[in-house]
């Protein structure tokens, strides 16, 4: 790992899946300082909103509107922080499922770290767009109101149906996974109003929207859920933080230009 004398020996199972060459230390090592990034960006955008809290206040004219959008952040940086728990428990190395940590990954580790992060990426979504509508969404309060009930006291199964390289289901609940996939798109429309106050133009800043979140978040979760955990291949893991990254950079460039 980063210091030598920590270094972790690669997974057993990675050996028999004929992927154990791509969990290099310097392939390690990037993963966990991208990971490691994306965590840290959500203060520099947290700073942001902070900084010009004054015009947020008198643009949207209620303090709850702007509350919310300075918790989006918070929230994604609690869920990033599972991730990163999970992810330091298996060595930052994708693998196959075992019960023994020499040989591959805990998969009721994977289960309980997935569902926290997409609740709370599920919140994050929903704050972000509470602070941008406010009450004059009115008609879609109902809707929030049973993603949030969903996202924190909803059923953990069925499971998604979809196979990964473990031969097994994905660890992502069917209602948490809708609540989420719903809350996406209403970030999306969120997003795009947000940086639209400084851009007065709605196409371009939908096509930037687009790009961050459609291109990023879903390519990075693409990459990471479905090539990473398919193949075991680490670089694809790497990969996929470094898109997750742009796409934060991306974000707070944004926020710092036209907000």
């Amino acid at each position: 790992m980063l210091w030598p004398w920590q270094d972790l020996a690669t997974k057993q199972l990675l050996f028999k899946a004929g992927t154990a060459s791509s969990a290099r230390p310097l392939i390690l090592n990037a993963t966990r300082i991208l990971h490691w990034a994306v965590f840290y960006m959500q203060f520099l955008i947290l700073w942001i909103l902070f900084s010009n809290i004054n015009d947020l206040v008198d643009r949207f004219q209620q303090n709850f509107q702007v509350f919310f959008l300075l918790l989006w952040p918070v929230f994604t940086c609690i869920a990033t922080t599972s991730v990163i728990l999970m992810h330091m428990r298996e060595r930052w190395q994708i693998a196959p499922i075992s019960d023994s940590p020499d040989l591959g990954n805990d998969y009721k580790l994977k289960i309980l770290s997935l569902r926290l992060f997409f609740s709370f990426m599920t919140f994050s979504n929903l704050s972000l767009f509470v602070g941008v509508f406010g009450m004059s969404a009115h008609y879609l309060i109902p809707f929030i109101f049973i993603i949030f009930f969903v996202a924190t006291l909803g059923p953990i199964k069925p499971l998604l149906s979809l196979q990964d390289g473990m031969d097994k289901e994905v660890p992502i609940a069917v209602p948490l996974g809708i609540g989420f996939v719903f809350s996406s798109f209403l970030r999306l429309i969120a997003f795009t109003v947000l940086i639209d106050f400084g851009l007065h133009s709605l196409p371009f800043a939908l096509l930037i929207s687009l790009l961050i979140i459609s291109l990023t978040s879903f390519g990075g979760g693409f990459l990471e859920g479905v090539l990473a955990e398919k193949t075991f291949n680490q670089a694809w893991h790497m990969v996929a933080a470094l898109v997750l990254l742009i796409g934060e950079l991306l974000s707070l460039t944004s926020l710092a230009l036209w907000v």
